[in-house]
């Protein structure tokens, strides 16, 4: 009877731990535990933004007006474009990593998106649970390419083509491998 009750209890325990690291997973926090999603406040539409920096010659009149630049995502990096006139090549570059995003996600199989995430030192705990997007999204943000809503750098997009070229290169070298183990 004391064995058949340790038993529930662990299996008890390690089911409590899964719902834990679940959660975790899911929302983060700062400090490592459990966060509560907070809602986003509605920006007001008479708000406009206000101007970072205001150049006026000496006559007093404004010859430069530039725009502030506010991240959309906490976990900003260097690779934020930032400067007013980069916007619209940056969202052409945003562009181009949401597509080789999208393409990884349709053609490579988890398994290869696995493997590149476990030489990216990505903890076993977190490996096993995630999808395909989320093995994505880690692998990324080990080579240094900032998440899907941040406007990244022309070396950004550089790494994620890279990643792109080794997942499907990977891919390639796990089917040959599966066709070879099936024909012999």
């Amino acid at each position: 009877m004391r064995r058949f009750l340790l038993i529930v209890a662990v299996l008890a325990g390690l089911w409590v731990l899964l719902v834990v690291i679940r959660a975790s997973r899911s929302a983060p926090a700062p400090d490592g535990g459990i966060a509560e999603a907070e809602p986003e406040a509605a920006p007001d539409e008479d708000d406009e933004p206000t101007p970072a920096f205001i150049a006026e010659d000496e006559a007093g009149d404004v010859t430069e007006q530039i725009d502030v630049v506010r991240p959309l995502s906490p976990h900003a990096t260097p690779d934020v474009v930032a400067a007013h006139g980069a916007r619209e090549g940056g969202e052409d570059l945003q562009g181009a990593v949401l597509r080789l995003r999208a393409e990884i996600e349709a053609r490579v199989e988890r398994r290869t998106l696995f493997t590149m995430a476990e030489e990216r030192h990505v903890p076993y705990f977190r490996l096993f649970f995630m999808t395909k997007p989320e093995l994505l999204d880690a692998i990324l943000e080990a080579e240094s390419v900032p998440p899907s809503d941040v406007l990244p750098s022309r070396d950004a997009v550089t790494r994620a083509h890279v990643v792109a070229d080794e997942a499907h290169r990977r891919n390639e070298e796990f089917a040959a491998e599966a066709a070879r183990q099936a024909a012999g």
